[in-house]
């Protein structure tokens, strides 16, 4: 028996994979292209090629499965993101079913189940459909990932700058995907949880874009800002990266809901609250993206 893993080459996933290997978890990587994995994780691992929309491939990736972690992967290109969503998920809970999957972690968002908020909302169409199988299901409802700030590299570097619409003093949960992880290993390794359930995964504090520009400055030493823009510029700099139309709408909805405050629909706690600090990413990890 093992914990089937998804997306295992993504942020969370291979750190995920890192950290379950280290305490000899047996692992079962369903993964779209193995040749991402390490020669070392391949030959300790059992590999499922397939894409997780196909229903047939997770069924059959999964038979064996005592756990499964699911996390559903942006993609720019697609060009009806509900339908892409619920792709994955028709796909993920008819395995759970099939195979009596007794535990599913599922990587989720805060906002408390928000509707018209865009990826976020869909994102809880996942969590919806597998609360209504019978396994056990954990949802993680993680904050903004650190991680996230490094598709601002470009900016960083020749202007010293990053955008978004959120306004400068907006409170938001950082956390490190590494952090993600861990919580993910451990619940998943210590399945004595059950029913339907989720958890904040809200990182070590709050931070404004303004105090992230100032630790970002500290750290790579050079000044820093950060710039607020509007809807429709973001909207078009996806365009411009090559999303759809739908991803870039439904990317843009996400952060306007956040602008209204979904961000604190679950109340940060000592669990909730994870140990990477902004500070210690951005030195660790960002200041060596930024060389």
């Amino acid at each position: 028996m093992s914990i089937a893993i998804t997306a295992p080459t993504g942020n969370i996933g291979s750190s995920l994979v890192e950290q379950l290997l280290a305490v000899d978890t047996a692992l079962t990587l369903l993964v779209r292209n193995p040749d991402r994995l390490s020669a070392s994780v391949r030959s300790r691992v059992k590999v499922q090629q397939g894409d997780l929309l196909d229903a047939n491939f997770v069924r059959r990736a999964t038979e064996d499965a005592e756990a499964l972690f699911l996390l559903a992967p942006p993609n720019y290109a697609v060009p009806n993101v509900r339908d892409y969503y619920r792709s994955i998920s028709d796909a993920a809970t008819e395995a759970v079913r099939a195979n009596s999957l007794p535990h599913v972690v599922f990587i989720s968002s805060v906002g408390g189940g928000s509707q018209n908020a865009g990826l976020v909302t869909e994102t809880y169409g996942i969590e919806d459909a597998l609360n209504a199988t019978d396994a056990s299901v954990l949802s993680l409802r993680c904050g903004f990932f650190m991680e996230n700030l490094l598709n601002y590299l470009p900016t960083l570097r020749d202007q010293g700058a990053f955008y978004s619409l959120s306004r400068p003093n907006l409170p938001t949960p950082m956390v490190a995907t590494r952090d993600i992880a861990g919580v993910a290993a451990q619940k998943l390794r210590d399945r004595n949880w059950h029913g339907k359930s989720y958890l904040a995964v809200q990182g070590a504090a709050d931070i404004t874009l303004e105090q992230a520009a100032q630790i970002i400055g500290d750290a790579v030493g050079k000044p820093i800002r950060y710039v607020q823009v509007p809807s429709e510029q973001v909207r078009q700099t996806f365009l411009t990266m090559g999303a759809s139309p739908d991803f870039a709408d439904s990317y843009v909805q996400m952060l306007e809901a956040f602008e209204r405050g979904i961000y604190g629909a679950e109340p940060r706690t000592a669990e909730t609250t994870t140990p990477t600090t902004l500070q210690q990413w951005t030195s660790e990890v960002l200041q060596l993206a930024m060389r």
